[in-house]
């Protein structure tokens, strides 16, 4: 008897630790975290030991895979699927944990962008900012803000690029992240240069020499750089160069820009040899095709220079060929973007097919159910009460017969409601039809385009050949304009942008299609806005604007719709 109690005794401490290390494992989390930031291989080290991973609860789960996600991202482990980080992102929406639910949702984002899926990056990034006030992390802020501004810029809209990346710098400074502010003032120096504000990017690129102590990015000194060479600020751009030449080592298979930058640096200096060294390196090992372009322009320049007529020529169309391969790039990025937006819309009608199916089924349920109890309790009812209730056996089946009588009406109803429900996805069929049509025409008038394109560039080329024997310059009148000007979602027909012409001083836009709520601004060289209006005009009318107080020289004229963004530059001379 003893010896079974003894055993019991012994046997029930060993049963209940057992249950409770199936229930539960205790995870120093608070560990991993702190090694997370220098250490970021030993606290993945941690996690990969973990064990019955199943069996945690949703909370450590999703602490789990989220602390996983960055310990892999920050020792550069290629990602596969969002599938881990999506427990942590559908656990912390529904909580009040603001900065882990901000950093699951940044991490989520990093993933699908190096899934090259940029729509869905940049939605997890904006989703990430939701509770930007209220969240203290400002290194997660700002990576993620910069995140945000550099997806804009890669799609060309600047205008919204330059907020966020601003943000950015403000977040990195709130804490004194100098290696932050250097990458986010980097990034926002990059948008000025684009969009024609030397002055500002130059700015920019300055503050990041202050902040450069314990590290430098060399990448800033070349940029730079080449921003002096093009403001013919030469000292300033060799004492750059010089200080990359001595750590050019660092750069590795990189260092070809760098070549491209200071072969245009001796070019602009007429050290011409110099330049031809550098340059032809970067056409010979260059891995990037712009760079490649921009060296053999200078290479051509420079045989223009030195009157070597039959390479001049060689070397433009060897550019041209270049421009045109960069430009039907960035179309088929352009073509694959609107593919992306219409499996999405693909997925839209895949999920409201669904809802309504889902919603049939429900009320085929409710009309079900409500059938069986206007039957099942009145019935019962009866029975119980029939000895009773005898005398009133006609009220109370009458009193059924209206209830019965409501029930065929509700069922109408419902059946009502299904074919209402029938034609919305009649009507979404063809919609879809209609897209489907839509990306056709897209398609078509893009190949269109770059036929023209194809002969532009032909036209051009004779035009630069004829030039090489002709003292006279000939201009065209119209300003050529580049930028966005992107399908509205809300509607089947996108009105055309408007044509730009410079006569003098007499600027002139001539509408195409009827447009609205147009923000036109003209800007001279130094950055000074001499003209900003808003107008509207008629399919066919003109609005001509006077720049008589402009004078002469290299003027900037923006459009800014809710459609997109244009721009180009005009010359006004001497009459």
């Amino acid at each position: 008897m003893k010896k079974n109690i003894v055993f019991l005794l012994i046997l029930i401490p060993i049963i209940w630790i057992s249950c409770n290390g199936m229930v539960h494992q205790t995870i120093d989390f608070r560990k991993i975290e702190n090694l997370m930031p220098q250490h970021p291989d030993s606290a993945l080290m941690l996690l990969e030991q973990i064990e019955n991973k199943e069996n945690l609860s949703r909370k450590d789960k999703a602490h789990y895979y989220l602390l996983l996600t960055e310990a892999q991202d920050k020792t550069f482990v290629k990602h596969e699927t969002d599938s881990l980080i999506t427990i942590a992102t559908d656990y912390y929406e529904e909580t009040d944990d603001l900065e882990r639910k901000a950093k699951a949702w940044y991490y989520k984002g990093l993933i699908n962008q190096s899934l090259n899926h940029p729509l869905k990056a940049q939605e997890c990034f904006l989703n990430a900012l939701q509770n930007e006030e209220q969240i203290e992390d400002h290194a997660l802020l700002g990576r993620i803000n910069n995140c945000i501004g550099m997806l804009y810029t890669q799609q060309d809209v600047y205008v919204r690029a330059l907020p966020y990346q601003q943000k950015a710098v403000m977040h990195f400074k709130a804490i004194s992240d100098s290696i932050g502010q250097v990458y986010a003032l980097r990034d926002l120096g990059r948008i000025y240069e684009i969009i024609h504000q030397k002055d500002s990017a130059i700015a920019c690129y300055s503050k990041t020499l202050d902040l450069m102590v314990s590290r430098k990015v060399l990448s800033v000194y070349s940029e730079l750089s080449s921003l002096y060479i093009d403001t013919k600020t030469y000292p300033e751009a060799e004492c750059l160069l010089r200080e990359v030449m001595a750590n050019k080592q660092a750069l590795g298979n990189n260092i070809y820009p760098f070549y491209l930058t200071l072969g245009k640096y001796y070019y602009h200096r007429s050290q011409l040899d110099s330049a031809k060294i550098y340059l032809e390196q970067c056409t010979e090992k260059a891995v990037r095709l712009d760079t490649r372009a921009g060296a053999v322009y200078y290479l051509s320049q420079i045989a223009l220079s030195t009157k070597q007529w039959i390479p001049y020529a060689e070397l433009s169309q060897r550019y041209e060929m270049m421009r045109d391969t960069l430009d039907q790039i960035e179309v088929t990025n352009t073509i694959r973007g609107r593919q992306v937006l219409y499996d999405e819309q693909d997925k839209q009608k895949a999920l409201a097919e669904e809802r309504v199916k889902t919603a049939n089924a429900n009320l085929r349920m409710v009309v079900t159910s409500l059938i069986c109890l206007l039957i099942v309790l009145p019935t019962t009812y009866l029975l119980f009460k029939y000895k009773k209730r005898q005398k009133d056996l006609l009220k109370i089946q009458e009193k059924d017969r209206e209830k019965i009588f409501s029930c065929d009406k509700t069922v109408l109803k419902y059946k009502e409601q299904i074919e209402h429900n029938k034609q919305i996805i009649e009507v979404l069929n063809r919609s879809l039809q209609e897209k489907d049509q839509e990306q056709q025409e897209l398609k078509k008038k893009l190949r269109q385009d770059f036929e023209q394109n194809i002969m532009k560039t032909k036209l051009l080329t004779l035009l630069m050949l004829f030039g090489l024997f002709s003292p006279l310059s000939v201009y065209g009148d119209n300003v050529p304009t580049k930028g966005e000007w992107h399908d509205d979602r809300y509607r089947s027909a996108t009105p055309a942008p408007p044509v730009l012409s410079i006569d003098g001083n007499l600027l002139s836009i001539h509408f195409i299609d009827v447009l609205d709520d147009l923000t036109v601004q003209v800007v001279n060289e130094q950055g000074a806005i001499l003209y900003n209006e808003v107008v509207s005009g008629e399919a066919g009318e003109c609005v001509s604007i006077s720049l008589d107080q402009a004078g002469t020289g290299c003027f900037y004229v923006v459009l800014e719709h809710r459609l997109g963004q244009l721009m180009e530059e005009f010359i006004i001379q001497n009459n």
